[in-house]
């Protein structure tokens, strides 16, 4: 399946910090988003692989889901 061009944490990477100083947001609400712009991201660090099949390094960022937010 091929990966999707934009994805819901690039939207709200883009509009984000906008909406929640135009919005009151719940704290759970915003902690949510903060985790989804966050995700996969160097903010939460990431492992980094040598591919011994093509010779090139891969960074592999962590998931928003991997933390315990919820």
């Amino acid at each position: 399946m091929p990966q999707p061009t934009l994805e819901l944490a690039d939207i709200f990477r883009q509009y984000g910090p906008a909406y929640r100083q135009a919005h009151s947001l719940p704290l759970d609400q915003h902690r949510l988003m903060r985790a989804i712009e966050n995700c996969r991201t160097p903010a939460l660090g990431g492992v980094v692989e040598w591919c011994d099949h093509c010779q090139f390094t891969h960074t592999r960022y962590r998931s928003c889901l991997m933390g315990s937010i919820f």
